[in-house]
């Protein structure tokens, strides 16, 4: 990794505060569309006396429930895709003045049609976003029908029931609080896939023979916090054909990998000589939770500076051991899907 890439990482390391910033108001606002169906949930469950509904009944109110809950996670889906549009256009100028600012000469701009395009096919863990947000309604309405099903069969009132879905004062409402912690969790994930998808269209557009891009490279965060799936990607890299270079760990859509992923993607750049500066390669660092480290640090290098005892704990003793032994790299800890191994299956491919 050179000085230039480790400068973009840092740029989008604290460009990421201001999206963290962004995720929790836009988390706030669409927790407060959802709160929009808890009267009309009240208002369906009160037309019902549960002690003597008959079946039929709370068929039909779950039915309306239902759609209700389809309406309002269309309507949030809608409204995201909408503010993802804007952030994307924000992100794409984003890109193209922080390699300006790194390399320093002007890059190509990207076309707000063609990053409203990627936005609108974005796909978020292996799901397109509208996909995601449908998911979501489909699992709050079958809490809510578990719930109301659940009342009736054991007698509880119409009251115990609409308290279990409103909440008591000033706690958060009861059945959509799960609903909440998803949404807020897939707003997030939308984000910083938006940021990250508006820079690849702006890498890609500055790539080729004329043009400082010659592939993508990912920077996970030196810390314990950060996931075996990231820890075995940290430092990897791609051709502008998103082929590996060095490993056989796919690419697939980037970061982020997973929910609450914090790694980026920058652009893995071409030399100072190859960009026409007669500069030698500079070593520079990386920062670590430890404070700065050397840029030839990958997660694995740097994992062998600490304790054993953090070594097991961020890769659970079996697959430390292998691990220390010699036996497989943090790569191995992954398929070639990317996807993580089971210790025994581990064991089962060192043999």
């Amino acid at each position: 990794m050179n000085a230039l890439e480790l400068m973009l990482a840092e740029l989008y390391t604290e460009h990421g505060i201001d999206l963290l910033r962004l995720a929790a108001g836009e988390s706030d606002d669409v927790a407060a569309m959802l709160d929009v169906l808890i009267p009309e949930l009240e208002r369906i469950l009160r037309r019902l006396d549960l002690t003597a509904a008959a079946k039929r009944d709370i068929d039909a109110a779950l039915k309306e429930a239902r759609a209700l809950f389809v309406t309002q996670y269309g309507a949030v889906a809608d409204s995201m895709l909408t503010r993802l549009q804007d952030l994307a256009r924000i992100e794409g100028q984003f890109a193209v003045e922080s390699l300006g600012k790194v390399i320093g000469r002007r890059f190509k701009a990207i076309s707000e049609n063609r990053l409203s395009r990627a936005v609108a096919n974005m796909v978020i863990q292996g799901a397109p976003s509208a996909d995601w947000w449908g998911r979501q309604g489909a699992a709050a309405a079958f809490r809510f029908s578990q719930l109301v099903r659940a009342g009736f069969a054991s007698g509880q009132t119409t009251d115990e029931i609409v308290r279990q879905v409103v909440g008591s004062k000033g706690q958060d409402p009861g059945i959509l609080a799960v609903s909440k912690r998803e949404a807020r969790a897939l707003v997030h994930t939308s984000i910083q896939t938006v940021a990250n998808q508006s820079r690849m269209e702006v890498f890609q557009a500055n790539s080729g023979d004329n043009g400082p891009v010659r592939g993508y490279r990912q920077i996970s965060t030196l810390d314990s916090h950060t996931t075996v799936i990231c820890m075995a990607y940290d430092m990897k890299t791609w051709d502008l054909e998103y082929r590996p270079v060095g490993h056989d760990l796919p690419y697939n859509t980037g970061c982020p990998r997973h929910f609450g992923c914090r790694s980026v993607i920058v652009p893995w750049l071409k030399t100072y000589r190859e960009l026409g500066l007669d500069i030698d390669e500079i070593e520079s660092t990386r920062a670590s939770m430890d404070g700065q480290v050397s840029d030839r640090l990958d997660f694995g290098e740097w994992l062998k500076g600490k304790s054993q005892a953090f070594q097991d704990e961020k890769l659970g003793p079996g697959r430390a051991d292998l691990w220390r032994r010699g036996v497989i790299t943090l790569s191995d800890l992954l398929d070639l899907r990317g996807n993580p191994l089971t210790l025994e299956q581990l064991k089962a491919q060192a043999k």
